[in-house]
């Protein structure tokens, strides 16, 4: 802009001071010094000045307009900023929320053994075997964490089973999902009978169908048409809580969502529960999830907090995985030369903690804390004394992260030295399942309720910083052994 002017003034003043120049030396005049000044400066300038004007008004308008929008801008960053910082605010201050569950049974299966043998086997540190059955590009046997007992249960399989799932990864997964039912046989006789109760007081129409039902028929040998029609007038039902609904939540590895069969699955899964337990169709609810690596954890603690807001029902999460198949191991060798296969197995059977069951009670309590700053706060405000579990050298932290770097390791002393916990009270899960890792942060997690030897015990993981899981034990002899303020 000020190049323009001077440009312009100088092209002015140049053209006036020719004219006048000519003019005076034409008409012999004799300039005095204020008709140079006039005619070579103020003249120049004034023209300058109005011819520019327009252009001057212009750059004003643009100007002011410009200032206007810019502070408009400014006020919404600020804003914006405000708005950030609040929601921060409000964040880090994000009142701690709590979840209690009650396990009614666990049950978990590893190469290592079941239950509290396969804690035993990692804190004894335990190493894969070598694997005759699978082998690498060279036709050398790999190392794998295979389940021996597993392959008779696949040799005993029906030839239905065989033809609901012929890859031998699914079928697998199948026996495994099938000796984690088993497992529970004791909590689904309990649900099944309060499902009964409670439709025969809440429901005429799921109490009529439980009565003509043949797994409910004493003797089983009765004339429905005529018996059972005694039976509807002399029963004497009392009140229960009511129950309504038996869920179960399977989870499988995502690779799986192609090629699993789930409606024909449910249908034999259901079919088995009629059959061993007198269930009625209409009061269970089978779902697979099709989880990834990345988000298997994420789901599965929002599954948890789902049925602690279900209080009418109940539930159970099985959870199994394996790789333990020569053409899976083909797929993924190239990848990793070193690969070790695994296959594992866990489940819980569970309700709200608001759920009553007449005929089986809670054996451990599940707290889930999130939002938690600081865990010291948390154990006071959960009434959780691990004092006496600290004077032991006993492990009862289970970690579900691989803590190999730096910067890991610095944030769990961070949040667990301050009371106390120190790297011996810990075990890593995930150098006991080789390669196969969609499931390991949830095997971790379930294995959580194996450790009976504490009356208190943890799960942690780096994936939700701010979340702590606690199990309360309570079995008799051990709360005689070690004290517990709750």
């Amino acid at each position: 802009m000020i190049k323009l002017i001077i440009s312009a003034f100088l092209a002015i003043a140049v053209s006036i001071s020719t004219v006048v120049i000519y003019y005076w030396r034409d008409s012999h005049y004799d300039p005095s010094q204020m008709d140079l000044v006039g005619m070579f400066i103020l003249l120049p300038f004034v023209i300058c000045i109005l011819i520019l004007s327009p252009y001057f008004i212009y750059k004003t308008i643009q100007y002011y307009r410009n200032e206007k929008l810019q502070q408009q801008k400014n006020q919404e960053l600020t804003a914006l900023k405000n708005d950030k910082k609040q929601q921060d605010k409000s964040k880090n201050e994000q009142d701690v929320e709590h979840h209690r569950l009650n396990i009614l049974s666990s049950a978990a299966w590893h190469c290592f053994g079941e239950n509290e043998e396969i804690l035993q086997s990692m804190t004894q540190f335990k190493s894969p075997e070598l694997d005759f059955q699978l082998t690498n590009n060279f036709g050398l046997p790999l190392l794998s964490y295979r389940i021996a007992e597993l392959d008779q249960w696949l040799e005993k399989a029906d030839l239905d089973e065989e033809k609901l799932f012929s890859n031998t990864r699914e079928r697998r997964i199948q026996q495994l999902i099938q000796q984690q039912l088993q497992k529970h046989a004791h909590s689904m006789h309990a649900i099944a009978q309060q499902l009964k109760r409670s439709a025969l007081f809440y429901d005429n129409e799921f109490a009529y169908q439980y009565r003509m039902h043949p797994g409910w028929n004493p003797e089983n040998q009765y004339d429905y048409k005529v018996e059972n029609d005694d039976l509807l007038k002399q029963e004497i039902v009392e009140e229960v809580a009511q129950l309504n609904r038996l869920n179960i939540h399977i989870l499988i590895a995502e690779s799986l969502v192609h090629s699993w069969d789930d409606q024909a699955y449910q249908a034999q899964l259901l079919q088995q529960l009629e059959h061993d337990y007198a269930f009625l169709i209409d009061h269970v609810h089978i779902e697979f999830h099709f989880l990834a690596r990345q988000s298997a954890y994420a789901a599965c603690m929002t599954l948890l907090q789902d049925i602690a807001q279900q209080s009418e029902e109940a539930s159970l999460i099985i959870m199994a995985d394996s790789e333990i198949d020569q053409e899976w191991v083909d797929e993924n060798f190239w990848q990793h030369e070193q690969y070790i296969a695994s296959e594992y197995a866990a489940s819980w059977c569970l309700t709200a903690e608001q759920v009553a069951l007449e005929e089986i009670t809670a054996v451990q309590i599940l707290k889930m804390s999130h939002h938690v700053k600081k865990l010291e706060k948390d154990l006071i405000g959960q009434q959780l004394d691990l004092s006496a579990q600290l004077e032991t050298e006993q492990a009862f932290v289970l970690l579900l992260d691989e803590a190999k770097k730096s910067k890991s390791l610095q944030q769990l002393q961070q949040n667990f030295n301050p009371v106390g916990i120190s790297s011996e009270y810990f075990i890593y899960i995930q150098s006991f399942i080789g390669n196969t890792q969609c499931f390991g942060h949830v095997l971790g997690l379930m294995l959580l309720t194996q450790m009976r030897d504490n009356v208190i015990t943890m799960a942690y993981s780096l994936e939700q910083p701010h979340t702590y899981i606690y199990c309360e034990n309570k079995n008799p002899e051990h709360a005689e052994t070690l004290p517990l303020i709750a």
